[in-house]
């Protein structure tokens, strides 16, 4: 398995087909007026690709928060997919896009958080978020 992507938004769905829809989806910076500081939600869309070995049995996944200094942030989001075989050429590797979204999102510092998606001990990919303070927010 590979993860193709990691992209965040403020809002996205997903279907079973593997498209998906978002809202000001590739955030990468989280302005805030004081700390801590706070967002409801974000979606994090990972798109991971399976070989057809890999097909018709579950595979577990985690989406951790890490922060700036390499700590582990709440909430962790565990997730379990079971990917189908490509309808019409079930030799070739298949693709499953999910969508999941973290609420209550508190930040305690400025500085890069990284968004990891793994499977077990193995990363597969991470995508890098900074939340920095900023007067000029209305």
């Amino acid at each position: 398995m590979k993860l193709e992507f990691l992209l965040l938004a403020d809002s996205a769905v997903s279907a079973k087909d593997g498209v998906f829809s978002a809202l000001n989806c590739g955030l990468d910076c989280f302005r805030c007026r004081a700390f801590p500081a706070r967002k409801s939600s974000l979606v994090a869309i990972a798109r991971i690709l399976f070989d057809p070995d890999e097909m018709d049995r579950p595979h577990d996944f985690l989406l951790e928060l890490i922060g700036p200094g390499g700590d582990r942030l709440d909430p962790a989001i565990p997730v379990t997919v079971t990917p189908i075989p490509y309808a019409r050429h079930p030799d070739r590797p298949n693709h499953m896009t999910v969508a999941l979204t973290v609420y209550s999102l508190s930040f305690s510092e400025a500085g890069f958080h990284t968004f990891r998606f793994s499977s077990g001990e193995r990363v597969l990919g991470e995508s890098p978020f900074e939340v920095f303070q900023s007067e000029g927010i209305p």
